[in-house]
């Protein structure tokens, strides 16, 4: 029989790898323009979205890895290049549906607001004392 593994209450950054430490995987020049730009959108999608898990990070870096194809093809296109039009409108596609993927979790973890009136008759009906208590 396995024993269960327990759970590292926190981990050292040391014993965690690259990429979860924030970086670059190995052998990435981070001051490329591309790489730059890719931290910007990574760190953009990261402040406009609610990130909990690392499915959410890993979406956020498909986000990011999308929009900077999506960039590239559009700067060719503009230069006069040929451009798939069928590949560009395919990555576009699959930048919405993981856009909207983190939109949508991020809106299921905030709770909805209640108005002023309903606290206010929950607060009242938490004071009133319970009758028939004694």
């Amino acid at each position: 029989m396995q024993r269960p593994s327990q759970q590292i209450a926190n981990p050292s950054r040391f014993a965690r790898s690259r990429v979860t430490n924030g970086r670059l995987p190995p052998g990435i020049d981070g001051r490329s323009l591309q790489a730059r730009r890719w931290r910007d959108l990574v760190r953009g999608y990261e402040a406009d979205f609610i990130i909990t898990t690392e499915v959410d990070r890993g979406l956020v870096h498909m986000a990011a890895t999308l929009t900077l194809t999506l960039e590239g093809m559009q700067a060719a296109q503009l230069r006069g290049e040929a451009v798939d039009a069928g590949e560009l409108t395919r990555l576009a596609g699959q930048q919405r549906r993981v856009l909207a993927d983190l939109r949508r979790k991020g809106e299921a973890a905030v709770p909805t607001p209640i108005s002023i009136h309903e606290h206010l008759a929950r607060s009242a009906a938490a004071l009133e004392p319970e009758e028939g208590g004694d």
